[in-house]
């Protein structure tokens, strides 16, 4: 039942020839490492991972650079928090346009740069874009764990 859940709540976001994934909800921190190490071994991509007990940190670095960021639920060991540093700035509009476009989580606007996915995903995501600075693109995801029924209701509200 479980690998069955994950295979639907896998969210692959292809952009330039690396994958993005939205981890919140049901990936373990072991998930993930396998996952990116196996693409970056796969692309050639240099790869760092710094792991303590509650946040795990990982840079990608390929055609360009990139830095994920996830806390994980005390309790069940899942991911709750996720951040993406991009490093790119003529990619910006590419990744940005690549994470909303992405039918399954159906995301809706919730204000300039925030976005609510529907209920299967339970996720809101921020959008912050610099673009001067490094990282010129963070995008967060977070867990948001409600009820059904309330989830749905301000979902439907937007």
């Amino acid at each position: 039942m479980k690998k069955l859940i994950l295979f639907f709540l896998f969210i692959p976001v292809i952009s330039n020839g690396q994958i993005l994934n939205i981890f919140t909800k049901y990936y373990f921190r072991n998930e993930i490492i396998r996952m990116y190490s196996k693409d970056c071994k796969k692309n050639n991509y240099e790869l760092s991972i710094h792991d303590n007990r509650d946040t795990l940190v990982i840079e990608v670095k390929g055609v360009e650079r990139i830095i994920l960021k996830c806390t994980f639920h005390s309790w069940d060991k899942t991911c709750d928090y996720q951040e993406l540093r991009f490093f790119c700035n003529p990619c910006v509009e590419t990744h940005k346009a690549d994470i909303l476009g992405y039918k399954p989580c159906r995301w809706k606007k919730i204000s300039e740069n925030r976005y609510l996915s529907k209920y299967s995903s339970q996720t809101e995501m921020e959008i912050l874009t610099q673009k001067t600075l490094d990282p010129c693109l963070i995008v967060i995801f977070k867990f948001i764990d409600e009820p059904r029924k309330k989830y749905r209701k301000r979902y439907n509200s937007l």
